[in-house]
């Protein structure tokens, strides 16, 4: 949408992993998105951060992997957290029913 360049970027701080996310998540994008969400759940942290600061644009297919995230993350007793969410990314969720089943921070 915007051709700003598609970049997912995973760090572990204590028990947190975050999952940064630049540019847009779609079609094309999700199988990366989703290589790089298995990693992070592989590190063990009870929580799971996506950062979507530079997140550009959500489809259906990037909503699904924060649900599946979220769900799998639960199950194990730990959360998972959006932060920095813009304003596309919160209608998105928002129109998928998930934006009051997700914690998020500003």
């Amino acid at each position: 949408m915007n051709g700003r360049p598609f970049n997912v970027a995973v760090t572990e701080q204590a028990d947190v992993v975050i999952v940064r996310i630049a540019g847009e998540v779609d079609i094309v994008t999700v199988p990366v998105l989703q290589r790089h969400v298995d990693v992070a759940l592989s590190a063990g942290r009870p929580t799971v951060v996506f950062d979507l600061a530079e997140t550009t644009f959500l489809d259906a297919r990037g909503v699904g992997v924060i649900v599946a995230t979220r769900k799998q993350v639960t199950r194990k007793g730990g959360r998972l957290v959006i932060r920095h969410p813009p304003d596309l990314v919160r209608r998105v969720l928002a129109l998928a029913d998930q934006a009051d089943r997700i914690e998020i921070e500003d």
